[in-house]
């Protein structure tokens, strides 16, 4: 008989929209033994997020508490330990990047013996960067090598963007495979359902609506596109800052016939199937779990070279520079001529199946003797 674990573990995301790592970490809860794990969610804002009922479900909770942006560093370091003291935790796994060094610090001080320091991305959002704020990033990095227990990545190249060592161990961002498999019923439903026609061409893009996402770019190839082809359509699933700017801009270009923008969506991996091809011209990324699960379903990919290769599971992505411009991608795509084909035993082969991350993961959480 197996002896329990009970272990309280602090997640530390700061929001829980429909990013990457949130993503991650719902994908996590759900297929973790919660018998053996109690799971709790430390956010720093207090309005409504789109995972929280989805996490409330499956029986983590959810805590509020101002980040080091909102009170200063010092203050939440103050704060955090003092909820680590109340709550006695037994790991805090940081997923904040530069403010992971704050988080495992005070977990430091409120005696958490696991404390776990994850970078999910290869660069910051912030294109024009303060003197205050490299300091503090440079201390925060002091922080987070000094007091983590352990050092995880989503890829190499985060790894090395977060930690100053090569000392960080990766795991892969894992996805529940069978949910993204190819189904050409559901491909022909959701067909039926947007009246697009049988022999249309039409173009995906899944994720937050932000600068770093590059979605203004999909909008210029979408121009270049329709100008030598008529039945082409275009999708775009996810939230952000720039959801206003982008439906005025399909109005007044016209294009409401042919672009649909549906916002968060429950049932999104089922449009990995409706899609013939998947476009990401991101600025940058750690290791996007989109294409993973778009390689997972088959999709046809093209990608900014901005993005590192290590996210090519399947040798079939095509990547791209951006400063070729949007009538170069635009031609590229009136001539792609690569089939979708099934790739998920590539994907659990590659060790991205979710159940393989939960492992390794509760490896970490359960190694007692790193603990101190």
């Amino acid at each position: 008989m197996n002896e329990r674990i009970d272990l309280k573990v602090l997640q530390i995301i700061g929001v829980l929209n429909r990013g990457g790592a949130e993503t991650l970490l719902v994908n996590i809860l759900e297929n973790i033994d919660k018998n053996n794990y109690d799971f709790d969610f430390l956010v720093f804002e207090e309005k409504h997020f789109d995972y929280e009922d989805k996490i409330k479900e499956l029986g983590g909770r959810v805590i509020r508490l101002q980040g080091p942006t909102e009170v200063g560093m010092f203050k939440f370091i103050k704060n955090l330990r003092k909820l680590c003291m109340e709550e006695k935790y037994d790991v805090v796994h940081a997923h904040t990047l530069f403010n992971c060094g704050p988080s495992v610090f005070a977990a430091w001080l409120g005696k958490v013996p696991t404390r776990i320091s994850h970078s999910h991305n290869t660069k910051i959002l912030d294109k024009n960067i303060s003197i205050f704020k490299r300091i503090y990033f440079l201390i925060a990095k002091v922080l987070l090598n000094l007091f983590s227990t352990e050092k995880i990545a989503c890829g190499v190249e985060a790894g090395k963007f977060l930690f100053f060592t090569k000392d960080f161990l990766v795991i892969n961002n894992g996805i529940d495979v069978n949910k993204f498999r190819f189904d050409i019923s559901t491909k022909n439903s959701l067909k039926n359902r947007f009246s697009i026609e049988k022999d249309a061409l039409i173009l995906g893009n899944i994720g937050r609506l932000n600068y770093q996402k590059n979605q203004h770019f999909i909008f210029e190839i979408f121009d270049s596109l329709i100008k030598v082809k008529d039945n082409v359509y275009l999708f775009i699933l996810g939230d952000g800052d720039l959801k206003l700017e982008f439906q005025t801009l399909i109005k007044e270009r016209g294009i409401e016939e042919r672009v649909f923008m549906l916002g968060n969506v429950d049932n999104a991996n089922e449009f990995y199937s409706l899609f013939d091809l998947f476009l990401f011209p991101s600025f940058f990324e750690g290791l996007p779990l989109t294409l993973v699960e778009a390689q997972s379903n088959g999709l046809p990919i093209i990608c900014s070279n901005r993005v590192s290769d290590e996210v090519d599971l399947t040798n079939e992505i095509d990547f791209l520079p951006l400063e070729n411009g949007a009538d170069y991608w635009a031609d590229y795509i009136s001539n792609y001529s690569k089939k979708r084909y099934d790739k998920t035993e590539v994907i659990i082969d590659k060790g991205y199946d979710i159940k393989t991350t939960v492992n390794n993961i509760t490896e970490i959480y359960t190694r007692r003797e790193k603990r101190c």
